[in-house]
């Protein structure tokens, strides 16, 4: 079976159900992230205000990244002091080592400030049956912006789920999508700021923005159904709202109501076939075939 012809919908609502049944006392790292972005230098700046649990010891960061300023429960830490690199089954990456930073075993706030260059060319990615292309972990550039969890942008911690507040400053015509609902859309000197707020925990976050049609239709109280299109397509977008309500309304009669704002489905400028909590990101040539809303997305 090709990854275009799995049953998408489906499985995030079952991983939706099990994320609401999730124990609301679970311990889970909280992320307040501004997150400033460069298109045309492909780079981006980002301070994280993070609330760590009890039991912690050290935080994970991507390896690309350069942190420039921590602000401990003390006052200000010297990176060199805490961060350190590290390799193994994540790969090359940095460790944050939280007692350098002054937090104890009952955890507490930290401040990381951080930024770093992120492009991967796309053009050589291409769309089979055979092959739906080559992973892309992580790009930002004109043509949009795609952060996977995999490039370590935002902090983790091994075996510990997260929640998410994330405010984005984009250059203005360039919407951004993740998990969670959005809270802010206000353009404001050339610039769009965007806050998405993700309160169920996740063990990562993929961020998007790029010259997106966004669209959004009522499903019912508290839900909303939204496109984001890289061209408005209309006879398209209706077909999606049209056969995003009837999934939650067939699914909610199977497994129960579904947890989350919003369902999105994203267009991404190169082929991919992903399904994330609260929408799926499709590329261009899989999101135009004429099976796809019907039996896979």
């Amino acid at each position: 079976m090709t990854a275009f012809q799995r049953p998408l919908l489906l499985f995030l609502l079952l991983g939706a159900v099990t994320s609401a049944l999730a124990a609301p006392e679970t311990a889970v790292l909280e992320h307040q992230a501004r997150l400033r972005l460069d298109t045309g230098a492909h780079s981006a700046r980002i301070v994280d205000s993070l609330r760590v649990p009890a039991g912690v010891d050290s935080l994970r960061l991507g390896a690309g990244l350069t942190v420039t300023a921590i602000h401990g429960p003390a006052g200000m830490v010297d990176p060199a002091a805490a961060v350190r690199a590290a390799a193994g089954e994540h790969g090359p990456h940095q460790v944050i080592d939280l007692g350098a930073c002054g937090l104890g075993a009952d955890g507490g706030a930290l401040e990381l400030h951080y930024q770093g260059t992120f492009f991967e060319p796309v053009g050589d990615v291409v769309f089979s049956r055979e092959n739906v292309g080559r992973e892309i972990t992580a790009t930002i550039g004109e043509e949009g912006v795609y952060l996977s969890s995999a490039a370590g942008w935002l902090a983790w911690a091994d075996d510990l789920m997260a929640i998410h507040d994330i405010q984005a400053d984009t250059p203005a015509g360039f919407e951004s999508v993740t998990q969670g609902r959005r809270t802010r859309h206000e353009e404001k000197g050339g610039r769009l700021h965007t806050r998405w707020v993700a309160d169920h925990p996740a063990d990562g976050l993929n961020f998007l923005a790029a010259r997106y049609h966004v669209h959004e239709e009522p499903v019912r109280d508290g839900i909303v159904s939204q496109t984001f299109f890289l061209e408005d397509d209309a006879r398209l977008r209706a077909t999606y709202m049209e056969r995003t309500k009837a999934y939650i309304a067939m699914y909610e009669e199977m497994i129960g109501p579904y947890p989350y704002a919003k369902f999105a489905t994203v267009e991404n400028w190169f082929p991919t076939g992903y399904g994330m909590p609260g929408y799926t990101l499709l590329g261009s040539q899989v999101l135009r075939l004429p099976f796809i809303p019907y039996t896979s997305f």
